[in-house]
């Protein structure tokens, strides 16, 4: 997505509606800095979310909140539909240990 809310034209319209299948690290990677929404597929050992589709991402927390607009509320899910859990951050890289900080800058805190 665009800053605008709108999906970049270099998106297929297949990746519109099901998104990209990428684990958290990649989307950090490849949309640094930017606001990521993903639809949640894996979580890691920590119950942390891991990988997923993505299926919106914008400089501007704004644009992820309208792509998640765009998706079908629960309530119009059919009863035996499965639930789908939805992962929303901002594309930085994650310490989640003091070792994984202290690894991250470089011993500085």
């Amino acid at each position: 997505m665009t800053g605008n809310g709108h999906i970049e034209e270099a998106v297929s319209a297949e990746e519109q509606t099901a998104g990209v299948l990428m684990t958290v690290k990649e989307a950090i990677a490849q949309f640094h800095g930017e606001w990521v929404l993903m639809k949640v597929t894996e979580y890691d050992e920590d119950r942390w979310p891991s990988k997923g589709y993505v299926i919106g991402h914008s400089p501007e927390r704004e644009g992820v909140s309208e792509a998640l607009a765009l998706e079908p509320p629960r309530g119009l899910l059919p009863p035996d539909a499965p639930r789908l859990m939805y992962y929303v951050f901002l594309a930085y890289p994650r310490a989640r240990s003091l070792a994984e900080y202290h690894a991250m800058s470089g011993g500085r805190d």
